[in-house]
């Protein structure tokens, strides 16, 4: 559970606010994706490049590489596009493959919540949460799997799966009073190999989440698209 509590720290401080104090600090609390390089230097998905001068995590950065989310407050700027940043937290984002819906393995098809969805970084991004015992060892798995829809043309459709391991709310008791709670976990699908030759190319991505009556949350489930597109 340790990333999990991670990532919920790291969106409670994901409030950007700009150096009043006459300090070098530019901007506080900036909540950014990017990838970590083995010098301990890491390139954000905007291009810039930030040099960690201060690192207030327990996170060894020098020989680790990988995508990464992290909130820094950001330092003066040291040449063109390369700042110096004050690290505040950090925690790794995996990065699977889209995987054939044919080859996908038997699991459950339990419900997990897009909360956003972005391209960045030549990935696509998401905001996931679902629903766990704060205390469970259980593994919760989330696969992406790319759809085959007959006359879907050059359409990417994309399903999340998420196999709770029977850890997840049935409604034989109001959430309220179950042991479950909501978590928030970030996920990075390498996308470039899907990109259109020329102009774009629509994108539909499913997910299954509660149903609501009433602004009530029910234990019955149902899939929610999402659409967009991505770029040349």
């Amino acid at each position: 559970m340790k990333n999990r509590i991670l990532l919920a720290a790291l969106l409670a401080g994901a409030l950007v606010t700009v150096s009043c104090n006459k300090d070098r600090t530019l901007y506080y609390n900036s909540l950014e994706m990017g990838v970590l390089q083995a010098d301990g230097r890491i390139i954000t998905d905007g291009g810039l490049t930030y040099s960690v001068t201060e690192n207030g995590t327990e996170y060894t950065l020098s020989g680790k590489e990988g995508r990464i989310i992290f909130l820094a407050d950001v330092l003066q700027e040291t040449s063109d596009l390369h700042y110096d940043i004050r690290l505040k937290n950090i925690a790794t984002v995996p990065t699977p493959d889209l995987i054939k819906e044919q080859d996908l393995p038997a699991s459950a098809d339990n419900a997990v919540r897009v909360n956003s969805a972005w391209f960045g970084g030549g990935f696509l991004n998401l905001s996931l949460s679902y629903l766990v015992e704060p205390s469970s060892t259980v593994e919760h798995q989330i696969r992406f799997a790319e759809q085959t829809v007959e006359n879907g043309k050059d359409t990417l459709f994309i399903r999340i799966y998420h196999d709770a391991a029977g850890e997840f709310w049935d409604g034989t008791k109001d959430l309220a009073e179950s042991d479950l709670v909501l978590t928030n976990d970030y996920y990075s699908i390498p996308i470039d190999a899907y990109r259109p030759t020329s102009d774009s190319r629509p994108v539909k991505l499913f997910y299954r989440w509660y149903t609501y009556e009433n602004d009530e949350l029910l234990a019955e489930t149902r899939l929610y698209p999402i659409e967009g597109e991505l770029v040349k």
